[in-house]
């Protein structure tokens, strides 16, 4: 936070923001609220906006005790610029899905906003942020979601109890415009959450990175079920190195009072299936 905090500081006194957004997760909300408290100090004027999983989970909490503007709930791709030509003009916020804010003191949550349903249509993450003509790995993420409903994960909470997923096209798209402007890209991770859970698109993507010579590597994670012989065949030839499988445990017990819809013979096969079928990816396991 201490570096992070002067550089912070620098950017409010030079840049003097009218808006400042913040991405807020539960391991981050400290130092967002010392941000917002210096904010308030330094410019009081300036308008203060959060969003993030836990701003979405927890946006009651935070208008009652910190001096945010508007809470974002769940995507923000529409809600935001919605929200900026609001506070911009002066329009009343509650006609914006999908935020939350105090109007005289009182709390409003307006109606939710409706999921974007395709990902295809949203435009591509500026990765200058992240990487430059040196970087070797690169993350992305090409669906959003997850149809079960694990106790201890706060996705389904964010995004439902679904998956929506880029195409295979956009998806081999994008990573060709990543290596065009990285071209020392080595390595693509993967962050979905279950990017395995559409075999037919999995091996779709594999073929696409093979007939368009990409030539990574390549790790991504999902669920011990459904894993196809066919699919980590393809995966194998299409550079993947590792899959992060959600284990969390093997007994049969705590998998069902955890919500995992797994059983134990499934973990098993899922291993099976990797080692009977590939000798370079490697099964990583997630575990609670």
């Amino acid at each position: 936070w201490e570096p992070s905090k002067k550089k912070f500081m620098t950017m409010l006194e030079t840049f003097k923001p009218d808006l400042v957004g913040f991405n807020m997760k539960t391991m981050n909300r400290w130092t967002t609220y010392e941000a917002v408290k210096i904010i308030k100090e330094k410019l009081p004027k300036t308008k203060i906006v959060v969003g993030g999983c836990h701003a979405t989970i927890m946006w009651k909490q935070l208008l009652e005790n910190f001096p945010f503007d508007a809470v974002v709930i769940g995507e923000g791709e529409i809600t935001f610029p919605e929200l900026l030509d609001a506070l911009e003009n002066d329009k009343n916020l509650r006609s914006i899905d999908g935020i939350a804010f105090k109007e005289n003191g009182v709390i409003i949550k307006n109606q939710p906003r409706k999921l974007v349903e395709d990902l295809d249509t949203l435009p591509s993450v500026n990765n200058d942020y992240f990487l430059d003509e040196n970087s070797k790995v690169a993350f992305m993420l090409t669906s959003r979601g997850c149809p079960h409903l694990c106790s201890f994960c706060s996705t389904s909470l964010h995004w439902e109890r679904r998956c929506r997923s880029m195409s295979a096209k956009a998806v081999l798209d994008e990573i060709e415009r990543v290596l065009k402007k990285y071209p020392k890209i080595e390595e693509i991770r993967f962050m979905d959450d279950v990017f395995t859970i559409d075999n037919a698109r999995v091996i779709e993507i594999c073929k696409g990175m093979i007939e368009r010579k990409f030539n990574l590597k390549w790790r991504c994670s999902g669920r011990v079920y459904p894993i196809s012989a066919e699919m980590i065949r393809w995966m194998e030839k299409a550079g993947c190195i590792m899959v992060g499988f959600g284990v969390e445990t093997g007994s049969q017990k705590l998998l069902d009072q955890l919500g995992k819809a797994a059983k134990v013979e499934q973990i098993i096969e899922a291993y099976k299936t990797i080692y009977e079928n590939s000798t370079k990816i490697v099964p990583d396991t997630y575990l609670i």
